[in-house]
């Protein structure tokens, strides 16, 4: 069942190099784990190249396909040192890299399930009060979005502080990536949209009524290493439940 996945990833060790390599062997975790249960599934990871923005302003897809449709789930990951920026100037829009990428997720958030993912340099235990114990916190966009608008300048850079500010006032309990699949899947977050000839489509709620047309079955993941680039998706996961999992 999901509720049991150990999708709870213990932190930075002499074997992760960063943030990229995180969320790599996190998704290739997951798939091995659905691989082990029989179940259909598919990781990939590739470098993006520099010349395309990201629309979702997400580095991450999971596909979770259930019967004839799926739910698109979308993370950004966030490497936390606590001793180093983790934010940066975005030179196209003229504010913070973070809160640029919150107002782009913010176009898609009707229809795809969507978090933060704030990775920390530190070992289990050692995390600041509030954090998730196992070293990886997640926030709803929802929950970031309404903070980063309503408590900072977004022509500034995020501060420690005001992250620490975030974990600590984001309402219910520790989020990790567990927790938030499982939400996810449950119908709490996001649609379940219609598979058609193998993929969905996400509609933006930017008035351009862009549309990106996603894959969603094992069969439809034949050029996945040209949808990512075209999309500023650095890890894609496909994984397939049925109804013990969800």
């Amino acid at each position: 069942e999901l509720h049991r996945v150990k999708c709870k990833v213990l932190c930075l060790n002499s074997t992760l190099l960063g943030e990229r390599d995180y969320v790599s062997n996190l998704t290739k975790g997951i798939r091995d784990f659905w691989r082990y249960r029989g179940l259909p599934c598919f990781a990939y990871s590739q470098t993006l190249s520099t010349h395309h923005e990201g629309k979702f302003g997400c580095d991450a897809m999971i596909v979770v396909k259930h019967k004839n449709a799926a739910r698109i789930c979308l993370f950004e990951a966030k490497w936390i040192r606590f001793d180093k920026s983790w934010d940066s100037f975005q030179k196209k829009s003229g504010i913070s890299h973070f809160s640029d990428q919150l107002q782009r997720q913010s176009k898609w958030i009707k229809q795809a399930a969507i978090w933060e993912f704030f990775i920390l340099g530190k070992k289990p235990g050692k995390e600041p009060p509030h954090f998730d114990s196992w070293a990886s916190t997640c926030i709803w966009h929802k929950d970031t979005y309404q903070f980063d608008k309503a408590y900072r300048d977004s022509k500034l850079l995020w501060k420690d502080s005001e992250l620490k500010e975030l974990v600590r006032s984001s309402p219910g309990k520790q989020k990790n990536l567990m927790s938030m699949l499982q939400t996810a899947c449950q119908h709490k977050k996001g649609n379940y949209l219609p598979i058609s000839n193998g993929r969905v489509t996400l509609t933006s709620l930017d008035g351009t009524d862009r549309r990106v047309s996603i894959p969603a079955t094992l069969q439809a993941l034949d050029n996945l290493d040209g949808f990512c680039d075209e999309n500023g998706i650095a890890n894609f996961l496909f994984i397939e439940i049925d109804d013990s999992e969800s």
